[in-house]
């Protein structure tokens, strides 16, 4: 599917849709919800509790990371600062983070935390999304939104169990969107769109070319006009001839024009 071509995914859902009807959308949200709490890591899917796996991905992945793989690299004071950064940014993940207050948060200054970030992201434990700005080259920002790299990298560090169905899921649905649209064909960038008074925000902006999607995460039995009224002004403003959004649902499946829903089970398999 191009998800920078309005066609490509209408094709895609109406296919779809003819294999898996709407009836059908509760056992789908449970199987995302299965792959929410056990992640993409193969040899987790047999430990029998979240405690198990949690433990495994803490020690063999983010602490072996975080307190000895990074020093290797560069010499670090405090190696102890990584993992209170994950900890912290993962237990907020999809919230808009002002880098500087941050630093202080974690005891540590701007300085050291600007260093060790770009460290974090080449481990591809934990991934960046900045604000869109609109403009071909984007200057630095002391704003950001956080996202683990896999959601047991989540339950591992903070301990909160990444369930569709608890109080965490919609930074859950979030984060399993936001890796699925960094596998696209064609985007570029990933940002998110929020407006200096805050009225409206947008999850996330896919770059495809110089087209510029909005995504929108509503992962709740009802949606409400608020996040179609905010896409419809990003379009007006930034959006070319035949340019679309998507807004992803629990349930709903609407295949129209200039706003396409799709339910998140779907959405995951569009990569």
């Amino acid at each position: 599917m191009d998800i920078g071509e309005v066609s490509s995914v209408i094709q895609f859902n109406r296919r779809l849709s003819e294999e898996i009807k709407p009836s059908a959308i509760q056992q789908w949200n449970l199987y995302a919800d299965e792959y929410a709490q056990k992640g993409g890591f193969p040899q987790l899917w047999m430990m029998g509790t979240a405690a198990e796996r949690s433990a495994f991905i803490d020690q063999q992945f983010v602490e072996r990371v975080t307190l000895e793989d990074l020093r290797l690299v560069k010499e670090i004071r405090r190696p102890e600062i990584f993992h209170q950064f994950l900890r912290y940014a993962f237990a907020r993940t999809g919230d808009e983070m002002n880098m500087e207050k941050l630093a202080g948060l974690i005891q540590t200054s701007r300085v050291t935390l600007s260093e060790a970030l770009p460290l974090l992201l080449q481990t591809e434990l934990i991934r960046k999304v900045e604000r869109f700005t609109g403009k071909p080259v984007r200057l630095r920002s002391t704003h950001a939104k956080l996202y683990a790299a896999d959601l047991m990298l989540m339950q591992g560090i903070t301990k909160i169990i990444t369930s569709l169905e608890g109080e965490e899921r919609g930074r859950i649905a979030e984060t399993l969107a936001h890796n699925v649209i960094r596998l696209f064909p064609g985007v570029s960038d990933i940002s998110y769109y929020r407006e200096p008074s805050g009225q409206q925000e947008i999850d996330f902006i896919a770059r495809v070319g110089s087209r510029a999607v909005p995504i929108e995460i509503a992962y709740k039995n009802q949606t409400d006009s608020h996040h179609r009224d905010s896409m419809r002004a990003f379009l007006e403003v930034h959006g070319k001839q035949n340019s679309f959004g998507i807004l992803v649902t629990k349930e709903v499946w609407k295949i129209e024009q200039p706003i396409l829903e799709m339910p998140l089970p779907i959405f995951l398999l569009t990569a």
